[in-house]
């Protein structure tokens, strides 16, 4: 029996995890929803816009519709940030996360500070680092240099393919 990984962590929901790699493709439905599908083409999850007032907002959804998350985008801001919402609400008392770009301007490279809801923004949960060039990024738990997640992903005739997992 294998044993269960100490470092898998669960930010919206334990059924989101997973202790072994996957693969996913990413493409853009007639309608301009993002899709993710598994390899057998099967809808895993969908993005969908709907934007409102000044802020950007998306909403993830499950294979059958069930709204999981809100993610709002915040104009007028000076680092770029995204606060993220359980279900379809937009409500403080239901945000769950919210991220900000370390430096107003990156070029190539990312890195963005995500702070849990009950955090006060001065020391970070989790960071995400990518790069463009080489085409991954990695989530890490605080300060440390171990990656809880690894993404990695490729273009194949215009379909993105990530890869999840350690």
């Amino acid at each position: 029996m294998t044993q269960p990984n100490s470092s898998l962590v669960s930010i919206i929901g334990s059924e989101f995890i997973s202790p072994y790699p996957l693969e996913f493709n990413v493409e853009t439905d007639w309608k301009g929803n993002l899709v993710i599908t598994d390899n057998n083409s099967k809808t895993i999850f969908t993005v969908r816009s709907c934007d409102k007032s000044f802020n950007r907002q998306r909403l993830l959804m499950d294979a059958n519709w069930k709204p999981i998350v809100t993610i709002e985008e915040k104009d007028w801001t000076l680092h770029k940030r995204w606060n993220v919402y359980s279900g379809e609400s937009t409500l403080k008392s239901d945000m769950i996360f919210t991220t900000k770009e370390k430096h107003k301007i990156q070029i190539l490279k990312t890195r963005v500070n995500v702070y849990l809801a009950h955090n006060s923004e001065f020391a970070y949960d989790f960071k995400l680092k990518g790069e463009y060039g080489k085409k991954r990024s990695a989530i890490y738990k605080g300060h440390s240099a171990t990656p809880l997640a690894q993404l990695k992903w490729k273009m194949i005739n215009v379909v993105y393919v990530i890869l999840l997992g350690e």
